[in-house]
């Protein structure tokens, strides 16, 4: 019983803390699907609904860096746990850091990969962005073995 209450006051001095720092989460539905497989036919039907969620926790180290730590579900990237590290000034700003595939195949339970974005901004005029994530890895050499790249 002792050890109940230890891990409740735990959990609540995590959470109380957890929640000084900012944290968030979404959720998403739509009909544009991706099927697995190919379609044979060119009519697009709309009546799948997809859906995806996201929460995430975000510490500021300062006000121009930090770090998120995030969970996110998605119809076509699926199951994602990510880690980014962030760098923002003015003009420029450069977010970089790990995700792992969790449990989106049997053969192979946690899939590593790395993402990185580049922003460029003239406020009030125009910005540009690049962003890119790819698995560790880049080829299927294995039955099971899946890529998730955006």
């Amino acid at each position: 019983m002792k050890k109940m209450y230890l891990v409740l006051i735990l959990l609540i001095a995590f959470s109380c803390y957890a929640f000084g720092d900012k944290t968030g989460g979404s959720f998403s539905i739509g009909n544009n699907n991706l099927t697995e497989k190919p379609m044979t036919s060119t009519a697009f039907a709309g009546t799948e609904f997809p859906w995806g969620a996201s929460v995430y926790w975000l510490k500021e180290a300062n006000e121009q860096s930090g770090i998120e730590v995030g969970f996110t579900i998605d119809p076509i990237m699926r199951k994602l746990g990510y880690t980014r590290f962030y760098f923002t000034e003015d003009i420029f700003s450069l977010e970089v850091g790990p995700f792992f595939g969790l449990l989106n195949s049997a053969e192979s339970l946690i899939k590593s990969g790395i993402a990185t974005k580049v922003r460029v901004n003239i406020p009030g005029i125009v910005f540009t962005e690049f962003s890119t994530a790819s698995t560790i890895g880049g080829t299927l050499v294995n039955n099971g073995d899946y890529l998730q790249e955006s």
